[in-house]
């Protein structure tokens, strides 16, 4: 039973929520407090989507390949393109996630008319969702290029 499951993207994953943790744990105020810091986050997550929308567009275009595939294939085929999407398309969604979180913490830190606990907590609860979405999404984009080399070479030997 436990065969089945991928134990190298398991034990990757967990150690990036651990280091995701430790990251907004101990340097949210570092990154919060930061507006430079800010603005390149959002800067790299803009870049970083265009580069996953190019592991989307690649992942499509070698799933419509169905040069002499029996219908085994074709299904192989589509099945790994829905699960090369939904990976690509979480990512997608954190980058957004974290974009639009760091807006709010934004507009937030430049309120000054309201104040109080419910006020700061959840500042403080964006701020560590910033940190940790950040680090998380940060380490996640590392793989793009090795699924760009994959996708590439996935086509080079479908056109073969």
């Amino acid at each position: 039973m436990f065969k089945d499951y991928n134990w190298t993207g398991i034990i990757i994953t967990t150690g990036n929520f651990l280091a995701s943790f430790f990251f907004s744990k101990y340097l949210t105020n570092s990154l919060t407090n930061n507006n430079d810091a800010l603005n390149l986050v959002a800067n790299v997550f803009s870049i970083l989507s265009g580069f996953l929308l190019l592991v989307i567009t690649m992942s499509g275009e070698n799933s419509s390949i169905s040069k002499s595939l029996n219908a085994l294939d074709k299904a192989n085929q589509s099945t790994r393109f829905y699960m090369r999407f939904v990976k690509s398309y979480t990512l997608f969604l954190m980058y957004i996630i974290t974009l639009a979180l760091i807006f709010v913490f934004y507009l937030l830190s430049k309120d000054k008319t309201h104040s109080g606990i419910y006020f700061e907590y959840t500042k403080t609860t964006i701020a560590y969702s910033i940190s940790f979405l950040t680090c998380f999404s940060f380490i996640q984009s590392t793989f793009i290029p090795l699924k760009i080399k994959e996708l590439f070479e996935e086509k080079k030997n479908m056109n073969t």
